[in-house]
């Protein structure tokens, strides 16, 4: 009950008038592959529907670019929001499935930005973990933040094997 009026005083802090529901369990978005434009902004939603709640984004770095303005947004609402990054440098799923189906790869291998200073140039926090335990840190610690952080990983680094 504590927890709640927490929750319900922070929801006044920001200015939100809306009640809480349950978070959905199903993809309803009605595109074929969902998750590769809707990442952040599903993440920003579900932190301002539950702010109690502890909500992540995992991202491919190609998908993240779809709605990377909206790090302003989730900056401005102040939300500690863990949004983590795959870079492999493209869109590898499409790829994927593309060589599946025999169509030679086209259009899905690109050069990204520097995604820790693009965050820190939208308000939020950027960091680029080179071990596991930097990374449970960097996540825990985003967890807590001010707003919100942007954690880089990148594809084939050792620690990840």
């Amino acid at each position: 009950e504590r927890a709640e009026q927490a929750c319900l005083e922070r929801r006044k802090q920001l200015g939100l008038k809306f009640e809480s529901r349950p978070p959905v369990q199903e993809n309803s978005c009605g595109i074929e592959n969902p998750v590769l434009v809707s990442g952040l902004p599903n993440g920003i939603g579900a932190k301002l529907a539950l702010p109690c709640s502890l909500v992540a984004v995992l991202s491919g770095d190609g998908g993240f670019m779809f709605t990377a303005q909206e790090l302003m947004s989730a900056a401005e609402l102040q939300l500690p929001l863990p949004i983590v990054i795959w870079e492999n440098n493209g869109y590898k799923q499409i790829e994927d499935d593309m060589r599946s189906r025999g169509i030679p790869p086209v259009g899905v291998n690109g050069i990204n930005p520097d995604f820790v200073k693009l965050a820190e140039a939208c308000g939020c926090h950027g960091r680029y973990p080179k071990t596991q335990q930097a990374f449970e840190e960097a996540f825990t610690e985003a967890m807590r933040a001010d707003r919100p952080t942007v954690i880089l990983v990148r594809e084939g680094r050792d620690w990840l094997a």
